[in-house]
This record gives C-alpha cells, sequence and structure tokens, in this order.
C-alpha cells in the first residue's frame, strides 16, 4: 500500500485522457522499436487488455486487440487494432483496470520465506510452484509469473535458483529485481517529487507510455530495462553522467512488468551443467541478447505467443521466404553490457 507520505499527482501538462474521436486503430507513438523496455510494454499491453476484454464493454465478449508493426509510416511503431471503436483514454483505462487484475499475483512478501534474487533457495521456490499449480486455474496469473522467474532445477552450487536472463539486479547499491518487479506492475513505484515520493496517476501514465514520445520525467525505481536512458552521451562533458539520476516512464515500466510471464524460462543442460533459458533471449558462450521481431501483421496475444517461440527469430542468418510468410519485417537483437557493477541491454541492432 501507499504509505501516509505518498500522494497521487498528475505530470507536468496532463493529457486529457478522455480527448480524442474513437476510432480502432492507435498509433503507439511512444514505442519504439530499438527499446527493450518499449518491447516489454507491448507485451504487456496485450496481456493486460487480453485479461480485461470485458471492462471495455460489460457484457461484451468479442472485443479483441491485435497488434502489428506499421513499417510504411516513420518513423516505425506499432500499432494497436481494436474490433471496435475507442479513444486513448478508454484504451488507457482498460489496460489499468487489466494491469490491476493481474498485478495480484506479483506479492512475494510471503512470511517466512525470502522470495528474492539471489538469496531464493530451490527449497522455497518449488514449494511455491507447487502451492501454486495446485490452486488451479484461479491462480493461472500467479503461475505464469512465477515460470518467468525461477525453475527449481536450475540452481547454483550453493542451492539458490537462478533468475531469469533479463534479471539485471542481484543487491547492487541494495536494489532487488524482485521487489522492483512487484511495485511496477502495482504502479506504486514512487516517484521524487520536490524531495517527497509521490506515485504516478496510474491513467495519466500509461497514456503518455503508448500514445507520447517518452519524456522520462519519473524518478521511479528502475528495471535497467529501457536502453534510451544506457546510451547517454560520455563525450563533451565536464562530470561523469554515469552519476545522473536515472529517469524512466513509470507508466512503460508497469506494462513491461505485466508482459514478463510471457517469456518463459526453462532448465537447458549446457557445457555439462543445468543452465536457465529464457524465451526470447540467446545465449551463446559469455555473450547473452535478448530478440524480439518487428511484425507486420496484426496479431493476437494467443498468435505473438507462437511467434516469439519460433526457431527462426533465434538464427542471425535470416531464413528470408520463412519471415515473409510470418509477417516479419526483421528481427533486432539487444546485446548485454556490464558498466562497472552494473549491467544494461544496449539499443537493439536489425536483422533483416
Amino acid at each position: 500500500m501507499v504509505g501516509p507520505e505518498s500522494e497521487t499527482i498528475e505530470s507536468r501538462s496532463p493529457p486529457d485522457v478522455s480527448a480524442g474521436e474513437p476510432t480502432t486503430t492507435h498509433r503507439l507513438a511512444g514505442l519504439e522499436p530499438d527499446n527493450l523496455l518499449a518491447f516489454l510494454a507491448l507485451l504487456g499491453l496485450l496481456r493486460a487488455l487480453d485479461a480485461k476484454q470485458r471492462a471495455w464493454r460489460p457484457g461484451h465478449t468479442t472485443w479483441n486487440a491485435r497488434v502489428r508493426w506499421n513499417d510504411q509510416h516513420y518513423p516505425i511503431r506499432p500499432e494497436l487494432i481494436l474490433s471496435e471503436p475507442a479513444t486513448q483514454g478508454m484504451v488507457a483505462e482498460a489496460v489499468v483496470a487489466g494491469c490491476r487484475g493481474l498485478a495480484v499475483a506479483y506479492d512475494f512478501s510471503a512470511p517466512g520465506r525470502e522470495w528474492e534474487f539471489p538469496r531464493l533457495s530451490a527449497d522455497d521456490a518449488r514449494e511455491e510452484l507447487l502451492a501454486t499449480i495446485f490452486q488451479g486455474p484461479a491462480l493461472r496469473p500467479r503461475a505464469d509469473l512465477l515460470s518467468s522467474l525461477v525453475s527449481d532445477a536450475a540452481v547454483t552450487r550453493s542451492g539458490r535458483v537462478v533468475p531469469t536472463e533479463l534479471c539485471l539486479l542481484h543487491g547492487q547499491g541494495h536494489q532487488f529485481f524482485l521487489a522492483r518487479l512487484s511495485q511496477s506492475a502495482r504502479m506504486i513505484a514512487p516517484s521524487i517529487v520536490a524531495g517527497k515520493k509521490r506515485i504516478r496517476e496510474p491513467v495519466a501514465a500509461i497514456t503518455r507510455a503508448l500514445f507520447q514520445p517518452w519524456e522520462r520525467s519519473d524518478a521511479t525505481p528502475s528495471l535497467r530495462w529501457d536502453t534510451g536512458w544506457v546510451h547517454r552521451q560520455w563525450f563533451n562533458r565536464f562530470s561523469d553522467p554515469a552519476k545522473d539520476p536515472v529517469r524512466t516512464e513509470a507508466g512503460a515500466y508497469t506494462l513491461a512488468a505485466i508482459g514478463l510471464p510471457l517469456l518463459t524460462v526453462s532448465p537447458v543442460t549446457a557445457w555439462r551443467r543445468i543452465r536457465m533459458a529464457t524465451l526470447c533471449v540467446h545465449a551463446e558462450a559469455q555473450a547473452l541478447s535478448v530478440v524480439w521481431p518487428i511484425w507486420t501483421k496484426a496479431l493476437s496475444l494467443q498468435s505473438l505467443r507462437r511467434l516469439l517461440s519460433h526457431p527462426t527469430l533465434y538464427k542471425k542468418l535470416p531464413d528470408r521466404a520463412l519471415w515473409s510468410q510470418l509477417g516479419i519485417r526483421e528481427v533486432r537483437w539487444s546485446g548485454r553490457v556490464r558498466q562497472g557493477r552494473w549491467t544494461d541491454f544496449k539499443r537493439s541492432v536489425a536483422i533483416s
């Protein structure tokens, strides 16, 4: 819950989320094709709308959301395609409602357990995974989340589980991955404004993240997925830019946290050891990259799940004939880079 020192605020010049004419096609101007955070936010958008489509129109169950990348209108951005006309405000409200329903699964405060990386033991992870599965379909969002974070078969020599390869926070600087993931998903990540912790208004934050170029004006906890912030200018600077305060888009991190469960992890045998493999991640020797397609055919959440698991995405020598059949324009590769004690993902490069 939000503490007594926190309060809900709007961003500067908040948009009128009820404005605009209803339409079935919405250009998502905030989501750049070469940014890992934008890709994860796009997954979260589809997942949130899929979970809350009944909230769009009560009693209406045939509403569908699909996404494609428009490569005919530059700069390239994704488009949200709906079966019913809606304004940007209506879309943002439905997304927030879907996020709130799914965010219940992001509670890691189990009594008597230390659910945080890198201290999470394989026994605790196995117990939680089994308890969630035995609860049946009611806890499917929780099961999807856990399956994107850990596997009790992939453990270190000390008996701790190996986290998802998208986890870049392991306690350095007292920054922990699961705590920040939970804050982002539940939309309670505090932003520092005038020295006070305040919470961004969710609908306005989602609207800014989806429909406007990112200003990155939120001083909220980061999961280090925003490749746009990592690429700072290191020349013509008097001071070290690594010491600059990190600014983010709170709405984008909310969507990214909701989209993470689509990237399932699984144990694999490599180099005579059981290691972790993550969907959309290509690991080769010591190099690791996150891979995602730029597709031009409108896909639903279920279709996108299948596309992300297609083996052709992870080949550096593309099969252009197969890509054309799948509606893939190009595939983006974002490599992991280490700067001091911190790890980030670079802006992606395209293979076409």
